[in-house]
């Protein structure tokens, strides 16, 4: 198998995958699948297929559902004296944090994969704040697509 492989050719390499699923256990192939999908999901591909997810997600929310979801984050943000946190949610299950200081204008970001959420979240409840610091919890796709453009 090993020369197979190192024929590089197409072929050589699917019949290689395939005997390994052949011999493989379920948990094995879970595994394996979670490894490639993990090393795609990380990869530039991966910031594509983050970007598309977005566009997707928009293109199917009615402007109520935004809205609406717009009101729930605006009622679950919290006040710390004068700096406050907002949850911006983008895509089913991600959420941004918008950590604004109300005296100073000043605001930061955390995991701002949905620039225009972020934007649209400043624009509506902070217009007068300006955006000076973008934080990353870790380098998925998920948590960091925006960064660029903001």
């Amino acid at each position: 198998m090993q020369a197979l492989v190192g024929g590089g050719s197409a072929a050589a390499i699917a019949v290689a995958v395939a005997i390994l699923i052949k011999r493989s256990s379920k948990s094995q192939w879970t595994w394996l699948a979670t490894k490639v999908g993990h090393a795609i999901f990380s990869s530039p591909l991966g910031y594509y297929a983050m970007r598309y997810a977005l566009k997707s997600g928009r293109k199917g929310r009615s402007a109520a559902k935004t809205r609406r979801r717009a009101q729930l984050a605006m009622a679950a943000r919290r006040e710390f004296g004068p700096f406050h946190v907002l949850p911006i949610p983008y895509n089913a299950d991600n959420f941004a944090y918008l950590i604004v200081d109300t005296e100073n204008d000043c605001a930061a970001v955390v995991d701002p994969a949905d620039e225009d959420a972020v934007q649209t979240a400043m624009r509506e409840w902070y217009p007068k704040a300006k955006l000076y610091g973008i934080l990353t919890t870790h380098w998925h796709w998920d948590h960091s697509a925006g960064n660029a453009e903001l």
